[in-house]
């Protein structure tokens, strides 16, 4: 994370997850969506990784109280 380039959207992103612990980011592509997003986070699902043939997102759609049991802020 030692390139992490700073963004105008940290601290709104910082206040946000104090106060919910957790959020979606969604822009458009190539703006720092993931990178902001690792910044910040303690824990990260991601539903559309490729790796064992997108089973996060089988698992989010079977039961979404799953995905939320990592890190989380406090």
């Amino acid at each position: 994370m030692s390139e992490y380039k700073p963004r105008l959207i940290d601290k709104q992103i910082e206040n946000s997850l104090k106060a919910y612990g957790a959020i979606n980011i969604v822009g458009a592509k190539w703006i720092g969506k993931t990178w902001a997003g690792r910044k910040h986070a303690k824990s990260e699902f991601l539903l559309m990784d490729p790796s064992g043939n997108y089973q996060n997102r089988r698992l989010a759609e079977t039961d979404i109280s799953l995905i939320f049991e990592g890190k989380h802020q406090d």
